[in-house]
């Protein structure tokens, strides 16, 4: 293992191999001790090894320039604080041995203020906060170690913080598609009203935009209310229907003169209305939203029975099964490219 603290050469071989073997068994008593899924899990391991990784490039300058705020505060802000918290158990274990008592008690104070604190950002402005407090609670601890830090070990302490920001927040874009997911901050932008689909649906549908509007206030307070994520609720229901762009007329919401369907056989009205899912998933994926928004659009209807066309649909002798809302879960996800 190559260690590069002032300048570049190798670790002695039995701190490397025990910084190893702590750095394994921990990750090993912290996976048997998580339930994740199988995506977790991976992004959980890459979170590790990708922490280890900068932690040994930062050490070219010091090895007080611990970004492990990196690691944990992606992972707290994708999968909340315990998350993070046990993104940075292994750090700890591998870093004690490897990197010694100082850098260690530096990495741990940084590392945890971001898995605690990146879950409640929502904003850049807070964002940035985060990075500069990470930064000055670096800094301070690496003063208590100023006989082996060092002024330059200070100094690397100090920007581990803002480097950790400036790092996460180059790589949200690209975990966010890995993941299929969408971080807190990208959900705000999703609430903006000037966001193409919404301005589009208000202009275009806006019995559905202000439908969809009352069902996102109220899957927010739901989601509260059961300590669900309010954020995501809130964003879902705004998006719910926006399928239903691609024929607005057909819906009575969106209805000024005759009805449509009045001219229609049942049969096909209950098509054209099912249909909107399914569009509204390609448009989704087109605009670029995340898996775990469009689930609400894959999954608002269930499958339930569209009981108007149903009954219409009884006089000609067709079953109510015909009448049901295709499954469209689970959430079919961008093809590779």
């Amino acid at each position: 293992m190559v260690r590069l603290e002032g300048g570049l050469h190798l670790t002695p071989w039995y701190r490397a191999l025990g910084a190893v073997f702590a750095g394994g068994l921990s990750l090993v008593l912290v996976r048997r001790a998580s339930r994740w899924r199988p995506p977790e899990a991976r992004f959980w391991l890459g979170s590790v090894l990708a922490g280890a990784l900068l932690t040994v490039l930062g050490g070219a300058g010091s090895p007080y320039l611990v970004p492990w705020g990196v690691s944990t505060g992606l992972g707290a802000l994708f999968f909340g604080n315990s998350f993070g918290i046990r993104v940075l158990l292994p750090l700890l274990a591998w870093g004690a041995v490897y990197l010694g008592m100082g850098p260690t008690v530096a990495g741990l104070m940084g590392g945890l203020l971001m898995a605690v604190a990146m879950p409640e950002v929502r904003r850049a402005r807070e964002f940035m906060a985060v990075g500069a407090l990470a930064g000055v609670v670096v800094g301070t601890t690496a003063l208590l170690f100023l006989g082996d830090a060092g002024t330059v070990g200070v100094l690397a302490a100090s920007l581990s913080g803002p480097a950790a920001i400036l790092l996460i927040w180059s790589a949200l874009p690209l975990v966010e598609r890995a993941l299929d997911r969408t971080s807190p901050l990208t959900l705000v932008e999703l609430l903006d009203p000037s966001h193409p689909l919404l301005e589009e649906l208000r202009r275009e549908a806006p019995g559905t935009y202000y439908h969809s509007r009352n069902v996102s206030a109220l899957a927010e307070a739901a989601a509260r209310a059961i300590g669900a994520n309010p954020l995501l609720a809130a964003v879902g229901g705004l998006y719910h229907d926006i399928g239903k762009l691609i024929r607005p007329d057909f819906f009575v919401e969106n209805q000024e003169g005759p009805n449509p369907h009045d001219d229609l056989n049942p049969s096909l009205s209950k098509v054209i209305l099912a249909a909107h899912v399914k569009e509204g998933i390609e448009l989704a994926r087109r605009h670029g939203l995340r898996g775990d928004v469009i689930h609400f659009i894959a999954t608002h209807h269930g499958t339930s029975v569209m009981r108007y066309f149903s009954e219409r649909g009884a006089e000609q002798g067709l079953s109510p099964d015909e009448f049901a809302t295709p499954a469209h879960f689970p959430t079919p996800r961008r093809p590779p490219s």
